[in-house]
């Protein structure tokens, strides 16, 4: 299932669509049907495999099983907005600030949480008008994508 998982992105709900589906290794045993799909990647040496939806399916009985604890929290710094996976605000805001640092070394934790604003994805909106308020922000928000949030960090570092 770890396989399954890592081919899908880790997304929270494997039966919705994710952003990337594929697996590439020098391995061919454990990728058989139902669950993979074997997809040619031209000018490639490797093994390229795609989840079918019976592997999705397996993947959401599984991680039900896990009993995963993890929801989706949206996690804004200044103009940028990133959802984050966590099973606690605390957790999605630290985890933020670790991808924040990458491109912003000189931002320290302190200070990032002082800027930083979060919720659950559900309270997405009622949240995000109240931050809003309280921090008088300019009226446009630009929500990034989760896989793409490091693209305007460099803004943010100011």
């Amino acid at each position: 299932m770890d396989r399954i998982d890592h081919a899908l992105g880790r997304p929270l709900d494997p039966l919705r669509p994710s952003y990337r589906n594929h697996y590439a290794t020098d391995e061919t045993e454990g990728f058989e049907p139902p669950h993979w799909r074997q997809i040619r990647i031209i000018g490639s040496d490797m093994h390229c495999y795609q989840v079918t939806d019976a592997g999705r399916a397996a993947l959401a009985r599984h991680l039900l099983q896990l009993g995963n604890k993890q929801r989706l929290f949206l996690v804004a710094f200044d103009d940028i907005e990133i959802s984050i996976a966590a099973e606690s605000r605390a957790q999605a805001r630290y985890t933020a600030w670790l991808r924040f640092s990458d491109s912003c070394p000189d931002l320290g934790f302190r200070a990032f949480m002082m800027r930083a604003r979060s919720a659950p994805q559900h309270q997405r909106a009622r949240q995000h008008d109240r931050d809003r308020t309280d921090r008088a922000a300019p009226p446009a928000a630009r929500a990034v994508p989760h896989h793409r949030a490091h693209a305007g960090k460099q803004r943010a570092c100011a």
